[in-house]
């Protein structure tokens, strides 16, 4: 029995050599810990609509702070699921959880998609989706998938052109998303 144990901690040295979370799984592989609950609006058992209070009796590694957006101060906690994969949560000025937002590739929605997925990928994954742009606050780029989701890319990924031109826009469907919003209600 000895020697067995041996071995599985041995390969387990070796699979995370590269660096593991917090599950011991190496960072980048399959986590279930990582996919998106996009129906529940939640990952990690982390859902809109959950107050700070219920976010920190989760029990997982976070930071606080402030941030301004569009006047009004929100608090952010910066929840770590592991060494590289962390969640921006932002909580609306009720105290309740609104949107969390995702920058880790390691993180997946229910077709495989995650930051990084070219918007030819997301149209194919969410054809009643809608890729939209613009400029209020700045520049957008975004796809919304009809759901909770949200896929922002860089509004530099796409011509100026586009923000003057509106509905005559062509954009590279090649372009890649930046970052992964789960909101509260669904966006169309």
């Amino acid at each position: 029995m000895a020697v067995r144990l041996a071995s599985a901690a041995y390969v387990l040295a070796l699979l995370c050599f590269g660096g593991c979370n917090a599950t011991g799984a190496a960072d980048g592989a399959y986590n279930h810990r990582f996919s998106i609950d996009a129906e529940a609006g939640s990952i990690a058992g982390i859902a809109v609509g959950m107050t700070e209070d219920q976010v920190r009796k989760l029990g997982l590694p976070y930071d606080v702070r402030s941030e301004n957006w569009e006047g009004d101060e929100y608090k952010i906690y910066e929840v770590h699921l592991s060494a590289t994969v962390h969640l921006k949560c932002v909580f609306d000025l009720s105290n309740s959880l609104a949107r969390i937002l995702i920058s880790s590739s390691a993180v997946k929605d229910q077709y495989g998609l995650s930051v990084g997925s070219q918007l030819a990928e997301l149209e194919r994954a969410y054809p009643s989706g809608k890729f939209v742009y613009g400029e209020a606050d700045g520049s957008y780029v975004n796809f919304l998938t009809g759901g909770r989701l949200i896929y922002y890319f860089n509004p530099e990924d796409v011509s100026a052109s586009c923000f003057d031109n509106g509905p005559d826009c062509k954009v590279d469907d090649r372009i890649r998303a930046t970052t992964i919003a789960i909101g509260a209600a669904r966006a169309r």
